[in-house]
Formats: structure tokens, C-alpha cells, sequence
């Protein structure tokens, strides 16, 4: 069985249930103030994912804030199935299924043989797609006002120009 397959975490993983955010309750947070780069170029600053009140990894989470919005844009191209949101950083990642015709049942986990899922929320497509937009620019915005540039800083800006190709909702 895979990691999750096991029966203590499907008793775990039963006990979560989806919970419908509002649109205006979900948000993915970047705070530019936070970005250092190290002598050998690598770049970080907070970025998570909060629905309503619950901060995904949490609040105030670390990661390499070129590299990951690229990853999201990338993934969430093919709604039709489901998908695997990462952080480059820790034991965290999500999955995306399409829920409907406009939502997206988000499940949030956190890769440790004690736990598993730890939250699961519905939100709309659209609105995710709004936000890791945004996240992407500011990211972009505050990497050039800076004057730093990267491989991963062109990729991110790149997928910008048309992040979601193919016919909208």
C-alpha cells in the first residue's frame, strides 16, 4: 500500500472534512519584505495559502518564491484531472481535483508517517487561478525592483503572458 494507505491514516483522513471557503477568505499570501537571497543566488521569502483562517503550510512559511508559483501555474493548466501543488521546502504539498463545473476541492498535506491530511477545502477555480496570479506578479514586481534576476525569474515571467491557455470556464 502507498503512504497513505495505511488504516490509522484513513480513520485520520475520514475525520476531515471539505469545508467551501469563500472567495473573498481565500487568499496566497507573499510578503515581499521577507525575500533574501543567498551569495549563491537562492531565493526566499513567507509564502502559504490561507483559507479563512487556516494558513497552509502556515503562517509565515519560507520557500523559494521563484520556483513554486511557476510550479502552481504549470499544474493548475490541467484542472481535468487531478493535480500536485508543491513547496520545495518540507514535507508539505496539495492536491487539486475539479469539483463541478467551477471549484476545486484543495487537500492539504503534510508528508509524515503521524499525519497525513490535515485539511480539505472547496474554493472556485477562478479565484485560485486569481491569486496565484497575483502571488506570481508581486513576485516578479518585487524581484526587478530589487534588480535580481534568475532562470526561475524568466520561467514565472513567462508563464504570466497567457498562465492559463485554452478556452476559460
Amino acid at each position: 500500500m502507498g503512504k497513505y494507505g495505511d488504516q490509522d491514516n484513513r480513520k485520520r483522513m475520514a475525520k476531515v472534512k471539505t469545508e467551501t471557503v469563500r472567495p473573498s477568505d481565500f487568499r496566497i499570501c507573499f510578503e515581499p519584505d521577507t525575500l533574501l537571497q543567498t551569495k549563491g543566488g537562492a531565493t526566499t521569502a513567507f509564502i502559504y495559502w490561507r483559507f479563512g483562517s487556516f494558513c497552509f503550510p502556515g503562517p509565515k512559511w519560507s520557500d523559494f518564491v521563484a520556483v513554486i508559483p511557476a510550479w502552481w501555474i504549470e499544474a493548475l493548466r490541467k484542472v481535468d484531472s487531478t493535480q500536485t501543488l508543491r513547496f520545495m521546502d518540507g514535507p508539505y504539498f496539495m492536491t487539486t481535483t475539479r469539483v463541478g463545473a467551477a471549484d476545486l476541492k484543495i487537500d492539504c498535506y503534510e508528508d509524515r508517517a503521524d499525519k497525513g491530511l490535515v485539511a480539505s477545502y472547496r474554493v472556485p477555480l477562478e479565484r485560485v487561478r486569481e491569486e496565484i496570479v497575483a502571488a506570481a506578479r508581486a513576485v516578479v514586481a518585487a524581484f526587478r525592483e530589487r534588480k535580481w534576476n534568475s532562470r526561475d525569474l524568466e520561467l514565472l515571467s513567462s508563464l504570466l503572458t497567457n498562465p492559463w491557455p485554452g478556452p476559460s470556464l
